[in-house]
């Protein structure tokens, strides 16, 4: 402990990790001094002060270093930021020692210094506050690791069954069911090989990311990628021709396919950009709408050079004005 002043003095206490920290304020230095002398002239004698330990009982706060030969404040050597003789310079004057203590005992600096002494180590709630906050980022960190993977692997399932053009909801995809629809039986298939997977569909009991909701997020999502895909191959090619299919679905509504027929880079490519529901509006203008809505999300109001329709034949015949209409 004879030592710490020193090495507090050059290295300050600030610097030290909580660990040493935690050792250093366990209790001050109370060397014994020899040394530390003043000399005294009045008018007859001379006096010879020498530094008594009982200095270090009386006064709680003071010690001393054995290698300077001084006394300092402790708390201010520790916590004070302020350059003073009790944590810089240190006492060597004993003749004046008892009103120099008075004084620094009565200082600002000492009181905050004091203070943060006794609060030490008692309170460390910033410290427990920012271990805590380290451990809820970890957590999270891996949680949300955890669900990349696991999202990785549904929009793996949505494309692989948007590939083979199959169904993705099935009549009865209750627990029990045997036939739960493709996109869960892929799920569980796949689970056998996947511990990750496995895991997920094991314990998370209200947001599995199966549900009907969930599969046509994730189909819109990939809906939404390709069509900026498009968008760039189309952004290089000169013209566009539109198709137009219209066809009724199980629920007997109207859906009108629309594909997109371009060249680019010296290939022909048919891009099926989707199906509209066009049941509440089957009119030439209703198409016509549609027509230009397509038109303007893909940036083609002057590279559409011709349209082609299959079964609207409201869009043909005695109503060719509209495709006229639509490219001029």
């Amino acid at each position: 402990m004879e030592n710490d002043i020193n090495e507090l003095l050059r290295s300050p206490f600030s610097t030290k990790n909580y660990a040493d920290k935690l050792r250093i304020v366990q209790g001050k230095p109370r060397p014994s001094l020899p040394s530390l002398v003043s000399t005294h002239k009045d008018k007859k004698n001379e006096y010879v002060r020498h530094f008594s330990e009982s200095h270090y009982d009386a006064i709680e706060w003071l010690t001393g270093c054995k290698i300077r030969f001084k006394l300092f404040c402790w708390p201010c050597l520790l916590f004070s930021t302020e350059k003073r003789v009790g944590n810089q310079q240190g006492y060597t004057d004993l003749n004046h020692l008892p009103a120099a203590l008075q004084k620094h005992e009565k200082s600002r600096a000492h009181v905050q210094s004091s203070l943060s002494l006794k609060m030490f180590g008692k309170q460390r709630i910033e410290t427990l506050v920012d271990t805590q906050r380290k451990a809820e980022i970890s957590r999270h960190n891996e949680q949300v690791k955890k669900n990349r993977e696991i999202l990785k692997r549904l929009i793996d399932a949505v494309c692989y069954l948007a590939k083979q053009e199959l169904p993705f909801r099935g009549h009865d995809e209750s627990n029990t069911s045997d036939d739960k629809g493709n996109y869960k039986e892929f799920l569980n298939t796949l689970r056998d090989y996947d511990t990750c997977l496995d895991s997920h569909l094991n314990t998370a009991t209200v947001f599995q990311r199966t549900s009907p909701t969930v599969q046509n997020d994730l189909i819109q999502a990939l809906s939404n990628v390709l069509k900026k895909h498009i968008k760039k191959e189309i952004d290089s090619a000169r013209f566009v021709a539109i198709i137009l299919d219209e066809t009724s679905d199980v629920m007997s509504k109207s859906q009108l396919s629309t594909v997109l027929r371009f060249v680019c880079n010296g290939k022909v490519f048919e891009r099926f950009i989707g199906f509209s529901d066009v049941s509440a509006d089957r009119t030439a203008d209703g198409l016509f709408s549609h027509v230009v809505d397509i038109a303007k999300e893909f940036e083609i109001e002057n590279k559409l050079v011709g349209q082609m329709y299959d079964g609207a034949s409201v869009m043909s015949g005695p109503h060719e004005w509209i495709a006229e209409k639509s490219v001029g």
